[in-house]
């Protein structure tokens, strides 16, 4: 019994010992100099020698008293924000943030992308937490994975840096304690007291040290979208926390900025729950930092609410005065490469670069810049070639993520007709009722292998276009999904089937239902018969699938199938007849398939796609206009509007024999989006022109009068 009492009594102290946060060292006045440099040891003055301790309370006092934020982030972080001096617009971002966290308040930072926002947000709710000004803040992101990024470069922080280290030096000694080990937090104790720590994937909880501020503060990371109900409490007191510190940075991103709904959706959720995690007894303190992608996101609609006080700063404050050299001369030679040469893009930048140095001055007269250190040393001279270079390859970007300023961008550049237009561009008839103007009723299906997208639509002969209905077979219930989480699909309705026999049993009851004559009514209540089914083939896949449907079951069903020629092919209004064609329209050519024998309609999907894009920019209600059904729920035509942008769309041109130069509108499909009821739009107003109609601004053919017998012979008699 001895023997097995004093084991336990040895791995009670080996424990215990393991549990105990050693006594922490203060870095030396050497060390951190080192650390931090020479100039920033400059700005602190004189705190002791070389080989003494850092005056702890010497340097706290310093940073959280007398010289702020800024002083903390220009010193304390060599390799991050410290690394360059900070520009005007930064420093001024930076006042903002401290001014917030000392005073509260709802501010939000508009800044360029690559300026340090991120970097500059998480070391500024460290500032907040080790001076004692904030309890429990949270950092928002857009994602849980750069949530838990962000959250690990504080934990290395605090764990690592001989600089927060001299601040709070107990406080970084236990964290790095149980850095390696984060199993000891439970019973971590510094001089005989626990310590209270808790350091998970999404949060942290600093360890409560005698005598230093900040012990017991509280730091969640998380995405914008699980901000809801957030609720703490303290293991030692068993008080409620609230969030005091509110930092969303950049919470909606570059592929998100897009869309209204998800823009809806982000700002209700700062309404309805993150403006008020804070409570009541505290004025909590909030700072967005953000770029602008787009007009009308997030961004764009926050910096709008008088509530929010907004400062906003831009990459080029000024242009150049020479534009005309800028846009000449050293564009040439930046873009002017030889495509075919391997290494052509490196060497036109390193010539751009020469041309730049030798006309600095007369290239940089009137220009000015935010930040003068934001440039690749490596590619460019200075700031303001940077800035330029980014304005020159690509105007959109430069617009949006380096002037915060999206509705600068040239309107030439880009025809789509935006989404904030799109989903208020409704005819005053409801679903299902076909309107006033049209007397042609269309039905495009898209088919993919879990899912068919259709829309039907109602035209006019002047190819005036109206949606009336969109919906998916099997059909969805909420308004707004993509097809990775749509809820019901084929192996829902047709389990057990071949993915080509799905397709089949699924066509053949939506198709039921769309020639039901009960389906689709004029105003009056009389119904509406579809006068052409479309179904596309473009994506090859269930090419024989298609068609054999197609050729087996009755009514006007056509297969589809759209291309894209490019600029350097022969537009399809301009080609020779083929062999197989059995009739031509505009941009568009009914062929008999070969291996099917089925006829076919082959069609130009970027003629098509512009078409339907000008139609939505038209005024509705006049011709070639294109609307949508009116609908009470304003986030109805979300999920359309979305579809219909995400496709970018560029012009683009060849030079054919005889120095010829021809050109076409481009649509690049962005792999990010779905796209599918653009498809079925732009389908629906390619089966319009196959049903008759045509535009009025574009003249037509006479058509050569067939005589009749009786008429030949009236006119030689």
């Amino acid at each position: 019994m001895a023997r097995g009492q004093k084991q336990r009594d040895y791995e009670f102290r080996q424990s215990n010992e393991r549990n105990a946060v050693p006594d922490p060292t203060v870095p030396t006045c050497a060390e951190l100099r080192e650390y931090i440099g020479e100039d920033a040891w400059a700005r602190i003055g004189t705190i002791g020698s070389d080989d003494d301790p850092v005056d702890t309370y010497e340097l706290r006092k310093r940073y959280f008293a007398l010289g702020g934020l800024t002083l903390f982030l220009s010193d304390g972080f060599p390799n991050s924000t410290s690394m360059k001096p900070f520009g005007p617009g930064q420093l001024r971002a930076i006042d903002v943030i401290e001014s917030v966290i000392r005073n509260g308040g709802v501010e939000q930072s508009l800044e360029p992308r690559a300026f340090g926002k991120s970097s500059r947000v998480a070391r500024a709710a460290i500032w907040a937490l080790l001076g004692g000004f904030r309890r429990c803040g949270t950092i928002f992101q857009s994602s849980e994975p750069k949530a838990v990024e962000t959250l690990s470069k504080i934990k290395n922080e605090l764990a690592g840096s001989p600089f927060l280290r001299a601040l709070s030096p107990g406080i970084c000694a236990a964290v790095k304690h149980i850095t390696h080990n984060p199993g000891l937090s439970k019973r971590q104790h510094y001089q005989d007291e626990l310590t209270n720590i808790q350091w998970l994937k999404g949060s942290i909880r600093l360890p409560d040290i005698l005598g230093e501020t900040g012990g017991g503060a509280r730091l969640l990371v998380m995405p914008f979208s699980k901000a809801a109900g957030i609720s703490l409490s303290d293991p030692i007191t068993l008080e409620d926390l609230r969030p005091d510190l509110l930092l969303p940075d950049d919470v909606q991103s570059h592929d998100d900025c897009g869309s209204p709904r998800i823009t809806e959706k982000l700002l209700s959720i700062w309404g309805g729950s993150v403006k008020y995690l804070g409570g009541r007894g505290k004025t909590p303190a909030t700072v967005f930092t953000q770029t602008i992608f787009e007009c009308e996101d997030m961004a764009d609609k926050l910096s709008k609410d008088p509530s929010i006080h907004t400062v906003k700063y831009e990459f080029l404050e000024s242009f150049p005065d020479e534009m005309d050299w800028w846009k000449g001369p050293y564009r040439q030679t930046l873009l002017g490469y030889d495509q075919n040469d391997p290494e052509g893009q490196s060497k036109a930048r390193e010539a751009a670069n020469e041309l730049y140095r030798k006309n600095q001055k007369k290239a940089d007269k009137g220009a000015k810049v935010s930040w003068e250190h934001a440039y690749d040393e490596e590619s460019c001279v200075s700031a303001i070639q940077q800035a330029m270079n980014n304005f020159l390859t690509d105007e959109v970007a430069f617009w949006a993520q380096d002037q915060n300023d999206p509705s600068k961008v040239v309107p030439e550049g880009d025809i789509r007709c935006p989404t904030s237009r799109i989903v208020k561009k409704m005819h005053p008839e409801p679903r299902s009722i076909v309107p006033e103007f049209a007397n042609r009723l269309v039905c495009h299906i898209d088919v993919q292998d879990s899912l068919l997208y259709y829309a039907v639509c109602a035209g006019s002969s002047s190819m005036q276009m109206g949606m009336i209905d969109r919906q998916t077979f099997p059909p969805q219930k909420q308004h707004y999904f993509t097809l990775r989480q749509a809820h019901i699909k084929f192996d829902e309705c047709c389990p057990g089937l071949a993915t080509k026999d799905q397709i089949t049993a699924a066509l053949t009851d939506l198709v039921k239902f769309l020639q039901n004559s009960s389906s689709y009514s004029y105003e009056d209540g009389t119904p509406a018969k579809i006068d052409v089914i479309g179904i596309d083939t473009s994506d090859g896949d269930h090419f024989d699938t298609i068609h054999a449907f197609c050729r087996n079951n009755p009514g006007k069903l056509i297969p589809v199938q759209g291309i894209a020629p490019s600029a350097s092919e022969t537009p399809m209004n301009a080609r020779k007849k083929g062999k197989s064609e059995k009739k031509r329209g505009d941009h568009w050519v009914e062929k008999l398939a070969p291996r099917t024998k089925q006829r076919y309609v082959s069609y130009d999907v970027g003629y098509w796609k512009t078409k339907l894009h000008e139609g939505l920019r038209q005024p509705i209600g006049t011709s070639e206009s294109v609307s949508l059904f009116h609908a009470e729920n304003g986030r109805t035509h979300d999920m359309t509007a979305d579809h219909c942008n995400s496709e970018t769309v560029a012009w683009t041109t060849a030079t054919k024999e005889n120095d010829v130069t021809s050109g076409c509108w481009k649509w690049t499909h962005q792999p990010s989006k779905d796209n599918h009821i653009f498809d079925n739009l732009t389908g629906c107003m390619m089966l319009l022109s196959y049903e008759g109609g045509s535009f009025a601004s574009i003249p037509q053919k006479k058509k050569r009068k067939r005589w009749t017998v009786e008429e030949l012979k009236k006119l030689s008699g």
